[in-house]
């Protein structure tokens, strides 16, 4: 099923943040995206980070499938990283 909601969040060297970050988003999500009428996913962009940013998102994705990652070789900057992801077969953007 195409999600209803896709939040798109840029990560460049986040590594001290993600757990945090994921946390209190999950948390939200599930108390108030119930309806399976209406999916939601997120996608993290990993922006060329150097840290271990990439492989906590990929441990992630592994755990949550209505997570994904997409992954930037070097840094392009915070536009690419979240219009990037649009560009991915299935996207739905409007």
């Amino acid at each position: 099923m195409v999600p209803y909601l896709s939040i798109v969040i840029p990560i460049y060297n986040e590594e001290a943040n993600i757990t945090n970050l994921w946390s209190r988003l999950s948390k939200v999500l599930e108390e108030n995206w119930k309806d399976p009428a209406r999916p939601w996913e997120v996608v993290f962009t990993d922006d060329g980070s150097r840290d271990r940013s990439l492989d906590m998102l990929l441990e992630l994705a592994e755990k949550e499938p209505r997570v994904s990652v997409v992954e930037f070789n070097r840094n392009y900057g915070q536009h690419a990283a979240i219009f990037g992801p649009s560009r991915r077969p299935g996207a739905r953007w409007w």
